[in-house]
């Protein structure tokens, strides 16, 4: 992200995060820190934003179109695809000297979420609400 594209958001420092007793909290948060959005500069980029309209829609249409260039269902296949491969390496290298056949267990999963076949979904799915629209 950047200012062509983007209006950046300043920080105010980072917190911790902590269980708040909420039974729906997500426990691989805990420990990690996050970004504190900072509600003065907030304020003043929705300030900017307001009084200069023009220029906060030339940003959003580059925005669009760098989405479009970069995450394009074939790119986030492949990618998906490539993180697949390689976490399936690492497990047949940590059961290498196991019994278990590590590699047959493994290739429902690459066929299933193969580039071609993930590509196949999402279009489809593009396609659905492309339809629900004009109805």
């Amino acid at each position: 992200m950047n200012d062509k594209i983007a209006y950046p958001l300043a920080i105010d420092g980072l917190s911790l995060i902590e269980h708040d007793g909420d039974p729906n909290f997500f426990k691989p948060f805990i420990g990690q820190k996050w970004a504190q959005p900072s509600v003065k500069h907030l304020t003043q980029l929705l300030q900017h934003v307001y009084n200069n309209p023009e220029e906060a829609s030339m940003k959003g249409a580059a925005a669009r179109r760098h989405i479009q260039q970069h995450f394009s269902p074939t790119q986030i296949a492949a990618v998906v695809a490539q993180e697949v491969r390689r976490l399936q390496k690492v497990i047949r290298q940590k059961h290498r000297h196991s019994s278990e056949d590590s590699k047959g267990l493994f290739l429902d999963v690459q066929s299933s979420i193969s580039k071609k076949g993930l590509f196949k979904k999402l279009a489809a799915q593009k396609a659905e609400r492309h339809e629900s629209k004009s109805q």
